[in-house]
């Protein structure tokens, strides 16, 4: 499998994930299932993206900077 890598902000991330949002719920409102599942798939990745980067920066925070495991 081919893979592209990202870098994004945790602000930017989150507009990307409210942008799939509304396109996942106008498909689903005009009946574009297909298209509705894939924005859902695609904003799961990035939820959980997110979720490791604020993990990141909280833990960073808490340890002066450092990450700690």
């Amino acid at each position: 499998m081919d893979s592209v890598a990202l870098f994004l902000s945790r602000e930017y991330t989150l507009h990307i994930i409210q942008a799939l949002r509304e396109a996942k719920a106008k498909c689903e409102g005009d009946g574009r299932r297909i298209m509705a599942k894939q924005y859902e798939e695609v904003e799961t990745i990035m939820r959980a993206q997110h979720d490791i980067a604020q993990s990141i920066r909280e833990n960073m925070d808490r340890n002066g900077g450092d990450y700690t495991i």
